[in-house]
Parts: C-alpha cells; sequence; structure tokens
C-alpha cells in the first residue's frame, strides 16, 4: 500500500517507481547525491529548502503537495482485476468477463483490458484508458478500444468496497448495440467474486443503496497500512 508516506518514503518510492538512481535525481534536481541520500534516511532525515523541494517534486513529475505527505492514496489498487460487465449483442444480454490490469501512480490510474476470450468472435475487444482514484473509494474511468477499427469507447465509474477486494457499479459508452449504452459492472480479486458481485447487483434499477451479500466468501485480511 501507498498509505502514510512521509517525505523521506515518498523521495525514495517514486525515484524508484521513476527508475531514478540516486545519482539522476541529483542531477536533475541540481543538488549532490550526498543531498538526496540525507533526504531519503529513514531516521532524522534532513529536509529540502521550498526551491530544492520544488526541483525534486518537478524530477518526480509529482505536485509539492504530494512530496509533502499530502493527497497521498490509503490504498493501492494496482494490479490484476478480473471484471464482470453486464452487457448486450444484437439486443441479446450477456456477461462478458474480462481482465483488467491497473497500474497506479499517487491517485492517476493507467488501466487496461483484455477482450473476454469467450467472445473474442462475437464483438469483445481489448481496450485501454485512464482515471483516478477518487478519495480512496471510487475508481473513474475512460476507456476506448485498442484496435482502430472499433469505435467502442465510454467510461465507467466503481464504488470500492471497505475491505477493498471488490467494486460494483456501472459503465457507459458508445456500443455495437447503440450510440450510448449502459449496464452494470464489478471488479475483483478473482473472476468468481467478480461474477457473484455482479450477479447480485445487475437487475438493480435507479439508485445501487447497499452492497450484496458475499459473507460466505473468505477474503484475505487486509493488510496495515
Amino acid at each position: 500500500m501507498i498509505a502514510r508516506m512521509d517525505t523521506p518514503r515518498i523521495i525514495t518510492h517514486y525515484r524508484t517507481l521513476r527508475g531514478l538512481t540516486i545519482a539522476q535525481l541529483a542531477t536533475a534536481a541540481g543538488v549532490t547525491a550526498r543531498q538526496i541520500s540525507r533526504y531519503e534516511e529513514a531516521e532524522d532525515a534532513a529536509q529540502p529548502t521550498l526551491p530544492v523541494a520544488a526541483r525534486i517534486a518537478e524530477a518526480l513529475d509529482i505536485s509539492l503537495a504530494t512530496l509533502a505527505g499530502r493527497g497521498v492514496p490509503q490504498i493501492d489498487v494496482s494490479g490484476v482485476w478480473y471484471s464482470a460487465w453486464q452487457t448486450w449483442m444484437d439486443d441479446i444480454e450477456r456477461v462478458e468477463f474480462e481482465r483488467v490490469t491497473i497500474e497506479q501512480e499517487g491517485t492517476f490510474l493507467l488501466v487496461s483490458g483484455e477482450a473476454d476470450p469467450n467472445h473474442t468472435d462475437t464483438g469483445s475487444y481489448g481496450w485501454t484508458g485512464e482515471g483516478r482514484l477518487l478519495r480512496d473509494r471510487n475508481i473513474a474511468v475512460w476507456y476506448a478500444a485498442t484496435d482502430a477499427g472499433i469505435a467502442s469507447n465510454g467510461s465507467f465509474h466503481l464504488t470500492l468496497h471497505s475491505h477493498g477486494h471488490y467494486a460494483l457499479g456501472r459503465w457507459m459508452g458508445d456500443s455495437h448495440d447503440g450510440i450510448n449504452e449502459c449496464g452494470m459492472g464489478a471488479i475483483a480479486r478473482s473472476e468468481a467474486v467478480a461474477a457473484r458481485a455482479l450477479e447480485s447487483i445487475v437487475h438493480t434499477v435507479g439508485t445501487l443503496k447497499t452492497w450484496p451479500d458475499l459473507s460466505d466468501i473468505e477474503f484475505p485480511p487486509v493488510k496495515p497500512s
């Protein structure tokens, strides 16, 4: 998890994420490698002056607020998820299952989905998009088909359960069946959970007010932040 980081840990985290050595970051920020090492010390770290902090933040492509430990997400949604989407093909309702990969940098999300292997010959497609993690609770993403010959595109908004193992919501977009189609969706760390979650909400009309009863599923314990 990327949680409750202080400035030394933030510098180390984003420097590593960007693939920079201490010397490379020092050069980009106009300071010595020794200074960067002192800023990254776990105990009794030196604090950069405001001008130096601004150059470090610029070199790491983060904001000063993030460098100071403000606005850093409490949760990390990066990794492989499995999705279940309510969709239609020639007005016939079906469920598509996709493997979804999320790369997270702060609150920014780069998301890609693989075509459902059971429906590649009937309209399923790969897609990619960008989004944000909103207040450690919602995933909001726009997407478009990776194949230029497929016009489908749209957006989805999912709400994470408090334990973070699955999320529920809706998608909306331009699809094979019309100029504006929408349906329910779910993502989880396993395809089975995504399928169960979608099944429990797929016939919701209007506002989704409560979480489904998945009490029979044993989720892994939540890691301490």
